[in-house]
């Protein structure tokens, strides 16, 4: 439809491109590009150039300090902070460890925000969020560098105020140098509870054959629950959640859909995967903790409205629900163990109904019998659903929300 210049004299583009509302009332939105000055003794200096997206004229040209602090490098648009009836732009400067908030209608910075340390290496690829605390000012999610949580070195991000900077939310991630927190992202509402949710990317874990699939994790924007986990094919060497966005509600259920990248799927030519927003479903217990010396009784209760009358299986893990195991499109949020392969035994012998049909509203009623199997340490067991479609060629088509049972000594 068009072609605009993007690079001019003495100055690079660097790979931030972002587009804008209708800056220049034309009838059409304009763009916002970062640069890099390249000659002079501005070399090095960044610099925002915003583009009419009708003519690709100059409109603005934003600079902050003088100094090659990186400004330009993450761009995300926002809201209007300044009441002047246009939209305003938070623009990174990595080497300089801030982000300024510019006015797209006059030009120069509002304010400055100077993050932490743990924060600065990530914030090229900083995302903006709604309002979160409802204090007018929408917030910020970065990655962090990794920390050490018990023995392992986790990545990190982070959902930090965008008043002051201070932190609100810390998501970690499930697997040692699984790259959480390399890339992050503001999605539309996934779960249509008013509020845009977001994603955290983990592109190199879990691991097959020694080699990366790459997952991605969906965070509810309201009070930042686990809403999502998707690799796109479960490949080995696919790396997805490499790039991620929100592509609005292809579907038209009401739920805000999104998409990921996995540059290594498919034998190295690469996929992308659409994948449906809204609830996962439910998955709950009526009982926290059974004792394995007496044994006992609990009622599960299975939702998945997306899934009436569809076939599920019920399979139990003692290892926990992370990394799980990788499908093409989804993951079962359950380890591979010995506990998990007696599981799959139908009719499993703990379970009233371990494999049948999900009624018209998607959901079902299991009873959990635990025999008294004797003293020993406690343990986690969590149970899952898998979803299948025998009329498809692979059947295994989604899994619900793990729910987790505290087995103990007791008495």
């Amino acid at each position: 439809l068009r072609v605009i210049l993007a690079s001019r004299g003495g100055a690079d583009p660097r790979s931030t491109l972002t587009a804008l509302g209708d800056i220049d009332r034309d009838g059409c939105a304009d763009l916002a590009l970062g640069l890099v000055e390249t000659t002079g003794p501005s070399a090095g200096r960044g610099s925002v150039d915003i583009l009419s997206g009708k003519t690709g004229a100059l409109l603005l040209r934003l600079y902050d300090f003088g100094q090659a602090d990186g400004f330009g490098g993450g761009l995300q648009v926002v809201p209007d902070q300044d009441n002047d009836g246009v939209d305003d732009l938070w623009v990174s400067a990595a080497g300089g460890g801030y982000l300024a908030l510019v006015s797209l209608k006059q030009g120069k910075v509002l304010r400055r925000m100077y993050l932490p340390k743990q924060v600065q290496g990530r914030l090229d690829g900083f995302a903006a969020l709604d309002d979160l605390d409802q204090d007018g000012i929408p917030e910020l999610l970065c990655g962090a560098d990794p920390t050490t949580v018990g023995a392992a070195l986790l990545g990190r991000a982070v959902v930090l105020s965008g008043k002051d900077g201070s932190q609100l939310r810390v998501h970690y991630g499930s697997g040692q140098a699984d790259g959480f927190g390399e890339v992050v992202t503001a999605l539309g509402d996934v779960d249509a509870d008013g509020l845009r949710d977001y994603a955290v990317s983990a592109p190199y874990g879990p691991v097959r054959d020694y080699l990366a699939m790459g997952i991605v994790h969906v965070y509810s924007g309201r009070d930042g629950t686990p809403l999502d986990y998707r690799t796109v094919s479960g490949e080995a060497g696919g790396w997805g959640g490499k790039a991620v966005c929100d592509v609005g509600d292809w579907d038209g259920d009401g739920h805000d859909d999104w998409a990921m990248a996995a540059p290594g799927d498919a034998g190295g030519l690469g996929r992308v995967g659409v994948i449906a927003g809204g609830p996962r479903g439910a998955f709950r217990c009526d009982r926290f903790a059974l004792s394995r010396t007496t044994g006992g009784r609990a009622t599960l209760a299975l939702e998945l409205p997306s899934h009436a009358g569809r076939l599920y299986w019920i399979l139990g893990s003692v290892s926990g629900t992370t990394p799980g195991i990788a499908f093409p499109g989804f993951t079962l949020p359950l380890n591979l163990d010995p506990f998990l392969l007696w599981s799959t035994t139908a009719p499993n012998p703990w379970l009233s109904a371990s494999l049948g049909l999900l009624d018209g509203g998607g959901k079902t009623s299991i009873r959990f019998d635990l025999p008294a199997v004797g003293p020993g340490s406690s343990v986690s067991l969590a149970w899952a659903a898998l979803i299948l479609d025998l009329q498809r060629p692979v059947p295994f088509i989604d899994a619900s929300p793990a729910v987790t049972i505290w087995l103990g000594p007791g008495r």
